[in-house]
């Protein structure tokens, strides 16, 4: 009685640990665990029974024998497989089969049963059960499923020579045997690593195998009532220590992953795979500090795909991602020793090439990117083709550190980019002498921009009789070394380094600011016109925000005008069209500045609000040479009439251009012949005497 009290309180205790494991990390073998745990303690508590009666002590041997039967099935169920689908459904049922065939013999064999046809009817269906149960162990190592065949096979025969024999009381042990000898056999099969915990459960389960041979063995010697009753449920513990072992191991396991995942995703994109930017940094300082103190090379290769945004807009963000993994999966198989490669950000990637000593040896693995990456992608059902702007630094010819190098291969990839994209730029000393002017240039408009330095400046717009018809509104920077400089120096460094919206909302203050002067000091006031950038034009917002500001200045739409070129709107035409109506509703006029030299259709430009074309000065300065523009100029003024558009002659230097103009029919002029972007001081005092001439 004490036994069996000492047994139900560890059990339980057992129970109870794997409950609250499986209620913290649920799982299918920590419950099969679980429940066969529940069915062994059920086990040692029908022991305490002290029945009176020949059939309630039979049904209490009977739900005992029962109770160790489950516990094996439901160990053979634990084992975790990777085939947890259909034929993990069909292991369950041919385990049902199996189990419910044993368990008929058993509950025959506590009762006496002696005829033999019902034993073998039922051994039958458990036999067929059990080597079902072994041919369907997916991803077992064949011989394993070999020696379960032969354990069933074995446990058969005895089982018959017992029936044969009238040896029903060998029967429990034979069927008890065979059950724990396949969950054995079966924990072989689906170790997955060897561990202190693991082994044990194996030990374990084969000696709990041998008890019952083992107890019949003795039995026949008649020495089994010199063994303690407790001797027999060693091997149980050694189970139950090693799942508990093993639990801890894989509680420790769990941490190392969880610890090794945030790891990977910390150093690494978790799109792609690649490195991120921070690592590879890392990587390109061990590849310098290396290349320094070897005195070799090494090469930082920096490339974007060109159209991305087009290839998001047009196929979905989807198709995009592919894109992305498919450019990352081909980086990963580029035929280098000594690289790592890496995404630093949306469609931008960079990798780091060591152990290097020529500098063509950096461009022909930079040809080798371009190459890998032109190949068509396939995404979805869409066939894909991506090119490249790629730049090339090489240490220590383009930089004496990390940072001098991803900086200087940055401005080879935007050089690459910047003329058009599908090309590769590597550093030079030209191209680094125009990347340290524009950080300079970047410098001081910043500082410009937060504490002063900009200036505008008005160039009037005159009709064919010489009056100011509008003002376009100019900048000017004052460079702390330059002096004053030109917006053809800066606006596309303002652009490429985000400072274009800044930059344009401080002109359009200082227009906004200048009219309301004029306009209380009595100045006759006309349309004056803003450059507007791309940026803004595709903002949701732009138009909303321009009116609001003119309502805070209080200034008439009308006396506002804003020019656009080709490019700017055609980068999302949809957008602009759709900004520039809603301005031009509220008496905004616009034009579309630098015509001719971008891509713009005529259909496009009709859908447009537009008022004004301005002919780019490419055109206007040959308008009168030999084998000059005068047959273009003529068609884009026919083409503008007919559109209902006037048209600006920009960039006229000399009276002959003006002369040619008028004959042309040209509407409106501009140029430094006709009139100097000036200060507003100047502008006033050139309004003031047009409107006394007048």
């Amino acid at each position: 009685m004490q036994s069996e009290i000492l047994d139900i309180t560890i059990i339980g205790c057992l129970v109870l640990l794997f409950g609250s494991t499986y209620q913290k990390r649920p799982s299918s073998m920590v419950g099969a665990w679980l429940f066969g745990w529940v069915m062994i303690l059920v086990h040692f508590a029908v022991r305490l029974m002290a029945p009176s009666g020949v059939i309630a002590n039979r049904t209490v041997s009977s739900i005992s024998m029962a109770a160790l039967l489950a516990c094996g099935v439901m160990f053979l169920a634990a084992p975790p497989r990777p085939d947890r689908g259909r034929i993990g459904n069909d292991l369950l049922w041919v385990l049902g089969i199996a189990g419910s065939g044993t368990l008929v013999c058993l509950v025959m064999a506590v009762c006496e049963f002696a005829s033999p046809l019902p034993y073998f009817a039922a051994g039958t269906i458990a036999t067929v059960g059990w080597l079902g149960y072994s041919a369907k162990l997916q991803g077992t190592p064949p011989f394993v499923r070999l020696l379960l065949s032969t354990a069933v096979s074995a446990t058969v025969c005895w089982f018959d020579w017992a029936i044969l024999h009238g040896r029903i009381d060998l029967l429990l042990s034979i069927l008890l045997t065979q059950v724990y000898v396949l969950v054995g056999l079966t924990y072989i099969g689906t170790i997955r690593r060897i561990s202190a915990g693991t082994l044990t459960v194996l030990l374990g389960l084969i000696a709990w195998a041998t008890v019952f041979p083992a107890a019949v063995f003795l039995d026949h010697l008649r020495i089994e009532q010199r063994v303690h009753p407790e001797f027999w449920n060693i091997p149980k513990y050694f189970v139950a220590f090693g799942m508990m072992l093993m639990l801890l191991e894989d509680e420790i396991l769990a941490a190392n992953e969880a610890g090794t995942n945030l790891l990977f995703q910390a150093t690494h994109d978790q799109l792609t795979g690649l490195r991120n930017r921070a690592t590879l940094e890392q990587d390109l300082k061990s590849a310098v500090e290396a290349a320094r103190d070897e005195s070799t090379k090494c090469a930082l290769i920096c490339f974007d795909l060109d159209r991305f945004k087009h290839i998001n807009d047009t196929y979905g963000h989807g198709v995009g991602d592919i894109c992305l993994q498919t450019a990352g999966m081909r980086l990963s198989q580029l035929k280098a020793l000594n690289y790592t490669s890496a995404r630093i950000g949306g469609e931008e990637f960079a990798l780091v090439l060591s152990g290097i000593s020529l500098h063509e040896e950096a461009e022909s693995f930079g040809r080798q990117v371009g190459i890998a990456l032109k190949q068509p992608m396939q995404a979805e059902k869409f066939l894909i083709e991506i090119t490249a702007s790629i730049g090339i630094a090489v240490f220590p010819d383009d930089g004496s550190d990390s940072a001098a190098l991803w900086r200087n291969a940055d401005s080879a990839m935007y050089r690459a980019k910047k003329s058009g994209g599908n090309q590769m730029v590597s550093m030079s000393p030209e191209i680094l002498q125009l990347s340290s002017e524009a950080n300079d240039m970047e410098v001081s408009l910043r500082r410009a921009l937060r504490e002063g330095g900009l200036e505008l400046f008005l160039q009037p717009i005159l009709n064919v009789s010489g009056r100011i018809h509008s003002i376009e509104a100019l900048v000017r920077l004052h460079h702390p070394k330059q002096g004053m400089v030109f917006p053809n120096r800066f606006i596309s460094i303002a652009e490429e380094r985000g400072l274009i919206v800044p930059l344009s909302a401080w002109v359009f203050n200082e227009v906004c600011a200048q009219i309301v002067n004029w306009r209380d000091a009595g100045i006759p006031l006309v349309p004056i016109a803003l450059n507007i950038s791309a940026v803004e034009i595709s903002s949701p917002t732009f138009a909303v925000t321009v009116l609001d500001s003119l309502s805070h200045f209080g200034v008439d739409p009308s006396l506002i005008g804003m020019e656009i070129t080709e490019t700017a709107m055609l980068r999302n035409i949809h957008e602009a069209a759709r900004q520039i109506k809603i301005l031009a509703d509220a008496g905004i006029c616009f034009s579309v500045d630098d015509f001719g030299v971008g891509y713009s259709s005529l259909g496009q430009l009709d859908n447009l609000e537009l008022d004004t074309l301005k002919i780019d000065s490419s055109f206007v300065n040959r308008l009168s040479a030999a084998e000059g523009t005068r047959s273009i100029v003529a068609a884009i003024i026919t083409m503008a009439h007919a559109l209902g558009l006037k048209v600006v002659a920009e960039g006229i230097e000399n009276q002959d251009t003006f002369d040619h103009l008028s004959r042309l029919k040209c509407d409106l002029f501009q140029g430094f012949f006709l009139g100097k972007p000036q200060p507003p001081d100047q502008m006033k005092q050139l309004l003031l005497s047009a409107c006394m001439d007048a």
